[in-house]
């Protein structure tokens, strides 16, 4: 087992800063939001509900920005923060699922107390994913 914190703080760096160097202790950024800027401050990576329904679009954020391709990173990082703000991010648990379910994946119903995603959050949802081309 790998010992590592996922972190949700608006700063990764102070977390990144407080592990010594060469310790086998690792940060992960918890959000797409805080994914980017994670891994610019020393974050190995993510654990992001993005990539229960988008897992190529993190991945490939985390392989342009490992690959030294930082304009294309950058851009990429924008669009899935807005594309997440815009999504099934604005929804929580239950977007994340709807998402997973409109995409081909299995989401599911979230596990109480938290309900589903209404029918009109719903067809919003499908709406945006649509207008960007992922359905």
């Amino acid at each position: 087992m790998t010992p590592a914190i996922k972190v949700f703080s608006e700063d990764i760096s102070i977390y990144v800063n407080a592990v010594p160097k060469g310790a086998n202790f690792y940060i992960l950024a918890g959000t797409i939001n805080k994914l980017y800027a994670g891994l610019k401050a020393g974050a190995i990576g993510g654990v992001v509900s993005m990539a229960d329904y988008l897992p190529d679009m993190c991945c490939k954020l985390q392989e342009l920005f490992y690959a030294g391709k930082i304009e294309e990173a950058e851009k990429l990082d924008v669009y899935a923060r807005e594309l997440s703000s815009n999504a099934a991010g604005k929804s929580g648990v239950a977007g994340v699922k709807a998402a997973m379910d409109l995409l081909g994946y299995y989401g599911g119903n979230p596990r109480l107390p938290l309900l589903p995603l209404s029918d009109e959050g719903k067809a919003e949802l499908k709406a945006v994913l649509e207008k960007e081309g992922l359905l």
